[in-house]
Formats: C-alpha cells, sequence, structure tokens
C-alpha cells in the first residue's frame, strides 16, 4: 500500500493507520444516506447515491466498504514545532478567558421538541388517502426522526421494510415526484408561470428525497412565485394544501401568488380549448384563513354597513383583509359586486359553482342576498328570518374553510383547538402537502408541531440568510431562554444535512 503513495511535497513522511472493527462491534456511519448531486461526476455520484462500483475498484460499493472489518488510514505526520512556539508566545496569564459557560436547555422545551419527533402515535395517521398499517407507521416515524436527527439514515436505509421477507438489502431513500399529478400540456403551463429555467425548476420539483423541497433566494417576489409553482402542483398531485408563513403580511404575498399563478396556469392551459371542452382546468379554492370570530364580524359589519369600504370597518390595525378570505368568496357565490368583486365564471372552483347553485335556490338567503345587492337594508329584514339566515351565513363560511384546495394562515392558527376554530382538525384530516414560506425564520419547534412526526410532501422557501428564528406557536418566551435547539432555523438545519436545494434568482 505504501507504493501507492509518495511523501508529502513538503517533504513529511505519510504513515497508515490501520484499525480493526470487532465484531459485536455495531456500525453506524454519520450522515449515511443524505442526498448527493455531482454532475460532473456521474461514477461518483452512482457510487455514493445507488452503491455502484468504482471502476478503480470494481466489486466495491460504498455499502462493502462501510461494512468491512479492518481499515487503512494514510495520514501525514505535521511537524508541530513552530505551531508549539507560537502558543508559548500567545500565553498571557494562567487564568483562563473571561467567558463563564452558560449552557442551559429547557426541560420544557427540549421534552416538547423530542416529544414530537418520538411521539408513540403519528401526527397525521393517513397519507396518500390510505390508512397505513402500525409497521408502517412505525417505521415512517423512524424515517422522520433520522431526518430531523440530523446524523444520516444508516439505521432506517439498513434496517428490513415492514413485511419485508428475505435478506436484508440497503433500503433507498423514498423519492417522490411532486409534479406526478398533472399532465405534459399544464405541467408546461404551471411552469412558465415561474421567473426561472423550467427544465431546471421541473427536474428540481419531479426528484425530491423524502419528498422535501427547500428554494432560496436573494429576491422575496422569486422565491414567492417558485413556492406558489411548486404549492400549486402539489395540490393538483397529492391533495389540499396547507399553506404557512410566520408573519400576515407573508401569508398574504403568499396566497395572493398562489391565486395569481394557478390563475394564469388554468388561461394558459385552456386557450385553445372551447367552453364546453370538459377537459379545461379549474382553479383552486385559494382560501386566507384568519380567526373564525373576525371573519364573522366582518360579515356583520359588510351586512350592517352597505356603503363603506371594508378597509374602514373594524378596528385600523386589524391584520385582516378581504382578498381570498371566506368572507370573499362568500360575497362573490351570493352574487355580490361589492368592493369590485367579479362573478363567478364556468373555470372556477366546482365546489363554489355547486355551493352558488344551493345557495340560489335556498329560500331563507334570498333577504340577505337582497341585501348584499343593496336592494334592501339589514335592518328591514324580519328578525325570524334574520336568525335563520345568519346561522346559514355561518355555515356557509365552515364549508368554503372545510373545502379549501390551499389553506393559508399563521403556524399559530394552525394549532389551534377544534373547539375554537376546527384549523387543527383540518391540518390532521384533510392536509395532505405543506408550503412554508419564509421558513428561515421558524424554529424547528414550531415546524414539529406543524408537520407532526411522520414525512409528508413539504416545500419550504427561505431568502438564503439566517435570521434569528422567532417562535410562531406559542406564547411563552420564558421556555426558550437560553435554548440552543432553536439558535438555527428549520431551513437552515435541513441545508445543513445536506438535503439538496433549489438556488433560484441566478
Amino acid at each position: 500500500m505504501c507504493s501507492r503513495f509518495k511523501d508529502d511535497q513538503r517533504g513529511e513522511p505519510l504513515f497508515i493507520v490501520r484499525f480493526r472493527r470487532p465484531n459485536h462491534y455495531n456500525v453506524f456511519v454519520h450522515g449515511f444516506g443524505i442526498p448527493f448531486a455531482n454532475g460532473n461526476d456521474a461514477e461518483l455520484e452512482a457510487w455514493v447515491n445507488h452503491h455502484g462500483a468504482l471502476a478503480e475498484a470494481p466489486g466495491v460499493s460504498l455499502m462493502s466498504f462501510l461494512q468491512q472489518k479492518e481499515f487503512c488510514l494514510v495520514v501525514v505526520h505535521r511537524l508541530r514545532d513552530m505551531l508549539l512556539e507560537d502558543l508559548k508566545q500567545a500565553h498571557v496569564s494562567h487564568s483562563g478567558p473571561g467567558y463563564r459557560l452558560n449552557y442551559f436547555q429547557s426541560p420544557t422545551t427540549s421534552s416538547l421538541t423530542y416529544g414530537q419527533i418520538h411521539g408513540p402515535t403519528p401526527g397525521n395517521p393517513s397519507l396518500n388517502n390510505r390508512q397505513l398499517t402500525g409497521s408502517e407507521i412505525k417505521d415512517c416515524m423512524q424515517l422522520c426522526r433520522s431526518m430531523w436527527h440530523g446524523a444520516g439514515f444508516w439505521n432506517w436505509m439498513t434496517s428490513p421494510a415492514p413485511q419485508q421477507s428475505g435478506p436484508v438489502t440497503v433500503r433507498p431513500l423514498p423519492r417522490v415526484n411532486l409534479l406526478a399529478g398533472l399532465d405534459h400540456e399544464f405541467r408546461d403551463a404551471l411552469l412558465s408561470q415561474g421567473p426561472e429555467d423550467k427544465q431546471r425548476l421541473g427536474n428540481y420539483l419531479s426528484d425530491r428525497p423524502l419528498s422535501i423541497g427547500i428554494i432560496t433566494t436573494p429576491s422575496g417576489d422569486i422565491k414567492t412565485t417558485l413556492l406558489a409553482v411548486a404549492g400549486t402542483a402539489m395540490r393538483r398531485t397529492f391533495g389540499p394544501v396547507l399553506s404557512l408563513a410566520p408573519v400576515h403580511t407573508a401569508v398574504d404575498k403568499l396566497a395572493q401568488h398562489l391565486y395569481i399563478v394557478d390563475n394564469a396556469a388554468c388561461g394558459r392551459f385552456n386557450e385553445e380549448k372551447t367552453v364546453s371542452d370538459k377537459t379545461r382546468a379549474r382553479r383552486l379554492l385559494v382560501v386566507r384563513a384568519f380567526r373564525t370570530s373576525l371573519d364573522w364580524s366582518r360579515m356583520l359589519l359588510i351586512l350592517h354597513n352597505p356603503d363603506k369600504p371594508w378597509e374602514e370597518m373594524g378596528k385600523r390595525r386589524s391584520k385582516w383583509r378581504l382578498s381570498l378570505t371566506p368572507v370573499f368568496w362568500l360575497l362573490r357565490v351570493m352574487g355580490s359586486r361589492r368592493f369590485g368583486l367579479l362573478p363567478l365564471d364556468p373555470d372556477d372552483s366546482q365546489f363554489l359553482l355547486d355551493l352558488q347553485l344551493a345557495v340560489f335556490a335556498q329560500e331563507d338567503l334570498r333577504p340577505i342576498r337582497h341585501v348584499l345587492a343593496r336592494k334592501m337594508a339589514f335592518s328591514d329584514v324580519p328578525k325570524r328570518v334574520r336568525q335563520t339566515s345568519l346561522i346559514a351565513l355561518k355555515r356557509l363560511l365552515a364549508k368554503i374553510r372545510e373545502n379549501a384546495d390551499i389553506l393559508c394562515m399563521t403556524p399559530s392558527l394552525s394549532g389551534k383547538g377544534d373547539e375554537l376554530y376546527g384549523y387543527r382538525r383540518w391540518k390532521k384530516r384533510a392536509a395532505c402537502a405543506y408550503l412554508v414560506d419564509e421558513a428561515d425564520h421558524m424554529m424547528r419547534r414550531d415546524f414539529l408541531d406543524i408537520t407532526g412526526n411522520v414525512i409528508i410532501p413539504l416545500v419550504m422557501g427561505g431568502d438564503g440568510t439566517q435570521a434569528c428564528p422567532t417562535e410562531v406557536v406559542g406564547s411563552d418566551d420564558s421556555r426558550h431562554e437560553r435554548m440552543d435547539l432553536d439558535k438555527v432555523s428549520a431551513l437552515d438545519f435541513l441545508k445543513a444535512t445536506g438535503m439538496p436545494v433549489y438556488r433560484g434568482g441566478r
């Protein structure tokens, strides 16, 4: 072996260190299984990702190399005399530096975070519209633990798959095509809405290890548009999508981009199709969610103030905006033209069109439609009819939330209980994928509270710069005091583990 190496060019000698692994020692390879990409060296990429053999060493795969009993390492013996002299000159006194180790990891937060990873039951028991078996659930949870521990996937990849019979082989990480639900024409129309090279974007979204995508760009508008493309694709591939951002302005922006991108993609796809063509694409129902009590109070203000702009209703500092809220969609369903709203057209969501037919056939809602059309005042509606109509309106708002294709909100709202808002129930029962903007400003604990402890499709975005993560789920700041776990955001943690990143804005 020594003949294959020459001494270092600086004259420093080389040494061989040989060590043998005892038979009773178990192997754990840190970082094993992390997706690797190297377009300039296809052989190395195949050796790492697909356990192929190298041309210089036929029959030697990465797995056989790691599982061998004896290893030999060639090291350079570097003379350290000058380094020791430098340390001697740098010595000032016998006292240590003026630094106090103040390490405190809150047991509450630590148990909360790792409890969410190691929980005994899955956060989302159904996946791909089917019920998982007990062994499959445990397998998904083990894969999720490996991902958030950041040490690689050795234990998961070398363990047998659920209900596997026969010898144990290396399991590849699951890879998901986020564009699988799109036909060729709509895929081209959707990817054309992105400001980037659609071929590169399509290649990235069509092959996602662990169904996780990370998008970073220097420009916020480009990033949000790319996230909107990914969110639209996930809805048409997997099912309803929960869209999140840590602050209201980011949620508003993401919801608007989702609506605009989907409308533009549908418009391009339907350009050469007739109105009666059944293959026309329908727009998704994008809903900007607020507290249900806030939506209801604004609905009442609209009924009582027929000539007042919605911006002047309620508190001036309120984060509530009319656009894409359940109130916005209900007004359009009821045919209102207030606030410059447009009527529904045949390319809108089939749910909205069916709901409109039901509303116009419902007699107890006729007075409300007259009020919204300014044909009568709300105070002129008989009291008994008014009470019945308001109950029906509440139910309609709830139906719109429940049937949303993409529901946009802050993470704190997604954790509210069923008895208050029902968003947690929607997240657990309906959400098939997650879309998160400004993930570089969110704690990992918040991510675990959002996504649960099994892996489902997730695309997150950030501007590529690390900022101090912000707590967005809870309100007790004391439990995070000096919490090292949350000094790195969820997005930067996954980037550091080696997950592939789509870097836009080049």
